[in-house]
């Protein structure tokens, strides 16, 4: 899945989101036959598709790429997304029903920064970067000595400058952190998260395109509030 913007004509732009088949043994759901792959007096090559043999767009939205399109526009697209890695496709007439789909998603940075609600000018945001928890405060600040990630370590650094990123290794440390997390919030509030999130009034919508002006979400901040305000 993937998403992207161009220039139509001068002040002028369109956003484009859509699906490529990248599978590279992939079979049509329907004949079996092999989509990028043909077979030849025993031999296996690729077949020389052009992306319109492999590209389908979705939703093509005249408008200017900015966070609200993203909100309004394009949710469903994911939201889609997220029933087919997971569900899959269910039978309609006399197409059978799909198996759940290994997915990826491409975007570029802009993209990156709209559809996570992070990153951006060092100057302007916090967390300027997509990848790690590094705030703009923390920019310069440095590790020493056991703190070192292996690299620098390795190469000998006095200064590790390096952060975590969001890598398989990483989220699935966060995952066990936020399973003992949810298992203690039970015995200490005698509810489930769950339940006690369908009763609440808060928002916690990362999507939601005001949510810092909205008093009612988890990310509201004071407009031009002094610090003690805030506090």
């Amino acid at each position: 899945m993937s998403i992207d913007g161009a220039d139509l004509v001068r002040d002028r732009t369109h956003v484009s989101a859509g699906i490529k088949i990248t599978d590279e043994h992939g079979s049509h759901p329907i004949t079996k036959q092999p989509l990028l792959v043909i077979s030849e007096e025993g031999e296996e090559s690729f077949v020389n598709v052009q992306s319109s043999q492999v590209c389908c767009v979705m939703v093509i939205a005249d408008a200017r790429d900015r966070k609200d399109l993203y909100e309004n526009v394009f949710r469903d697209f994911y939201d889609w997304g997220k029933q087919l890695a997971s569900h899959g496709l269910p039978a309609e007439g006399d197409e059978p029903a799909l198996q759940p789909f290994l997915l990826t998603h491409t975007s570029d940075m802009k993209a990156q920064w709209l559809l996570s609600n992070r990153g951006g000018g060092c100057k302007n945001k916090r967390f300027f970067c997509t990848f790690c928890s590094c705030p703009k405060e923390k920019l310069e600040a440095y590790k020493e000595k056991e703190d070192h990630c292996n690299r620098c370590i390795q190469r000998g650094k006095a200064k590790c400058y390096h952060h975590d990123v969001c890598d398989t290794i990483t989220t699935s440390a966060l995952l066990e952190e936020l399973n003992s997390v949810l298992g203690r919030y039970v015995e200490s509030y005698g509810s489930s998260y769950g339940d006690v999130r369908k009763i609440s009034i808060l928002k916690t919508d990362h999507m939601h395109a005001n949510r810092e002006g909205d008093i009612q979400h988890i990310d509201f901040c004071l407009q031009n509030a002094t610090s003690e305000q805030v506090k």
